[in-house]
């Protein structure tokens, strides 16, 4: 729901700026809101567990510098066509993965970016949905604009967002249920585990000749992090 909201306010407050004031000022909104985020951020944010530790200067530099060759060199493209320096740019900056990589997984105190989180497999899939996800949406997004505004001819660009609004009210009101057969089957799940385990967590299930397994169950996601959902026959 408030991602919706937000893109909703963020569509058709874009429309606004880019009709009536000029499309330079979409950018320029950020520094006010920026300005009041820090001020609310000192009054209300305190920090009561202060520790010393180092600033990771190679990693910075290198993260500021590759992303912003990539970024700069994308850009470049999509707006004056494919040049040798703007792809110079990008594979610069993807090469320079490497020795960030490299230079991230030694560092201890503490690092940019900490390598060992992306050992944990629930955190890697889910950057990875999450990923994908936002690259399909705004790819998406990019394109019906471009097509309502090019070839449809909604030349203020207010009309083309507010034709983009229904489709993030009925997003809003489908979205919280299309979850629901997902939370249905886990909470059976859930229910069996509890059941069949009679509170000692590791339900036994007879096997043929007179054997048994014994099935390590962790309901819900921590079978991904403590890794202890496997079967063992004895």
């Amino acid at each position: 729901m408030g991602w919706n909201i937000g893109g909703v306010l963020g569509i058709v407050l874009g429309g606004i700026i880019t009709t009536f004031i000029g499309w330079r000022y979409i950018f320029y909104i950020n520094v006010p809101v920026g300005l009041i985020g820090f001020a609310l951020g000192l009054k209300y944010i305190r920090d009561n567990r202060r520790t010393e530790t180092k600033i990771d200067y190679a990693g910075t530099v290198l993260l500021v510098l590759l992303l912003s060759l990539i970024s700069y060199g994308a850009v470049e493209i999509a707006g004056n066509g494919v040049k040798a320096s703007y792809i110079a740019m990008v594979l610069v900056g993807l090469v320079l993965l490497v020795p960030f990589v490299l230079i991230e997984r030694r560092v201890r105190d503490p690092p940019v970016i900490s390598m060992s989180a992306f050992r944990e497999k629930l955190l890697s899939l889910s950057l990875t949905a999450a990923t994908l996800q936002a690259v399909g949406f705004l790819s998406v997004l990019f394109l019906i604009i471009m097509y309502l505004q090019g070839i449809r001819g909604h030349d203020p660009p207010l009309d083309a967002s507010l034709l983009l609004v229904p489709g993030y009210v009925v997003s809003s009101l489908l979205a919280p249920r299309m979850g629901a057969p997902l939370r249905q089957g886990r909470t059976q799940a859930h229910r069996w585990h509890r059941h069949s385990t009679h509170g000692s967590g590791r339900p036994r299930l007879p096997a043929d000749g007179g054997q048994h397994i014994d099935i390590h169950c962790c309901p819900g996601l921590d079978c991904y992090r403590d890794r202890r959902c496997n079967v063992l026959a004895l």
